[in-house]
């Protein structure tokens, strides 16, 4: 059943079919297909084939550079097989999604077919294959072309993603020629085609970049990454070249041009900003852009932010940005904290529970007793809406923080009084002298 492959397959069953299965577990794998999938089902195949390329890694052969040609093909039909299984799987969950028990039977397999670790086992495999033979000339020369016939049949299937792994094992090879300027052919055919967005592109057009900059030149390299100026991979490279070369102005400008073209590319851009404005000393820039990244919950921007302003004038504006973002009470919170503006403070933070306790200690010793109070008015107002265990268990957290603000006599004190005032809710005073007493 396993070897029941379509057409296409016949030279890998040919091929393999009499390979020793010594060290190999296909026995679970050939279990799982019979308990859970009939000799129609196209998963069949796919673990089939899956078995095929751990046959094909496992390979006996003469020399490096056979075993680099049979892992090489084994990585084209690992990556076909992934493609099929996904687009399998996604079919096979739409089709059963309603029915919980084929649903389950699938996920039950799809924890035991082979896919990442034959992908794992076959890249480490091929990289050291390529590492051997990359310093013999005529081994890797004719590798190169045994790639570059394959390559060009397989390279529709396979995705960016795919493609990143495999050209990045052929990195002991970009020395020779015949492999740089295919790989560069290959890359400008991609720009050319398309305008791709994405983690993967991009690391095809860097390595397009690294292969001109190593081997034709710097200039070469720069070249390059300015006529593609609309991939963000590039303006970035460009970018941190003129922060590092201390040319502030070249990289602002740069910058500046961003709205063109990106927006969503996961690149920091305000970063890089910063650093051109830093580098150029322009206050005001700074400021706006440390406070930005202070909104956005990077708070170790805060002294930056604070540094662009002279004393005076910082207790000046100070009450005035306070004022300015008074509904936002987590960034006026924090600003507040960071200034030692404690009565101010203890202000919003009677506002919203979340904040008392996200702050209450930061206080000095000195404004313990002004915390118990606003909790003590807390716990009052939250028991005109409970009369049940559940809901005064619920105050739990309260009377921890109560008892670690007050002294204990204090402590004490406030339970007896609260016990008194609500002695005919006999649950809430049995939870005091259960629970809370234990503080």
């Amino acid at each position: 059943m396993i070897l029941n492959l379509s057409e296409e397959d016949e030279t890998i069953r040919r091929n393999f079919l009499a390979l020793s299965m010594d060290k190999l577990d296909y026995q679970f794998l050939i279990g799982i297909i019979d308990e859970y999938f009939g000799d129609d089902n196209l998963f069949d195949s796919i673990t089939g084939g899956f078995i095929l390329v751990m046959k094909w890694i496992k390979k006996e052969v003469n020399n490096d550079y056979q075993h680099a040609l049979a892992l090489l093909e084994a990585f084209y039909r690992f990556i076909s097989l992934k493609i099929n299984y996904e687009e399998v799987a996604s079919e096979y969950q739409e089709d059963y999604y309603d029915d919980y028990q084929h649903y389950q039977d699938y996920d039950d397999c799809e924890e035991h077919l082979p896919g990442e670790e034959i992908s794992d086992e076959l890249i480490a495999l091929f990289q050291k294959k390529i590492i051997k033979i990359s310093s013999d000339k005529t081994a890797s020369l004719n590798f190169i072309e045994y790639f570059k016939k394959t390559f060009k049949k397989q390279k529709l299937i396979i995705g960016d993603e795919y493609l990143g792994i495999l050209l990045s094992s052929l990195e002991p090879l970009y020395k020779y020629p015949a492999m740089h300027e295919y790989l560069l052919r290959f890359i400008n055919s991609k720009i050319e085609n398309g305008k791709e967005k994405n983690d993967d592109f991009n690391y095809l057009l860097s390595l397009g970049y690294k292969i001109i900059t190593e081997y034709k030149g710097i200039e070469k390299g720069l070249e390059f990454a300015k006529k593609h100026l609309d991939y963000s991979v590039f303006r970035e490279l460009l970018v941190k070249k003129y922060l590092k070369e201390k040319d502030y102005r070249k990289a602002l400008s740069l910058l500046m041009e961003r709205s063109e073209f990106y927006f969503l590319d996961g690149i920091d851009w305000d970063y890089y900003l910063l650093k051109a404005y830093q580098g150029l000393n322009d206050k005001n820039k700074i400021r706006e852009l440390a406070f930005k990244f202070i909104t956005k919950g990077k708070k170790e921007y805060y002294q930056l932010f604070k540094e662009t302003f002279t004393s005076d004038k910082w207790e000046r504006d100070f009450p005035v940005l306070i004022d300015n973002y008074k509904n936002d009470l987590n960034l006026v919170c924090y600003l507040l904290k960071k200034e030692a503006k404690w009565d101010l403070l203890l202000e919003y933070i009677s506002k919203s529970e979340f904040l008392y306790f996200k702050y209450y200690q930061a206080f000095p010793k000195e404004y313990h007793k002004k915390l118990a109070v606003l909790l003590m008015d807390k716990i009052k107002n939250r028991l005109t809406r409970v009369n049940q265990t559940k809901g005064y268990l619920k105050l739990f957290p309260e009377f921890v923080v109560l008892a670690m603000l007050l002294s204990k006599d204090d402590y004490y004190e406030y339970l007896n009084n609260l016990m008194e005032d609500y002695k005919k809710r006999p649950a809430l005073v049995r939870i005091i002298k259960g629970e809370f007493y234990k503080f």
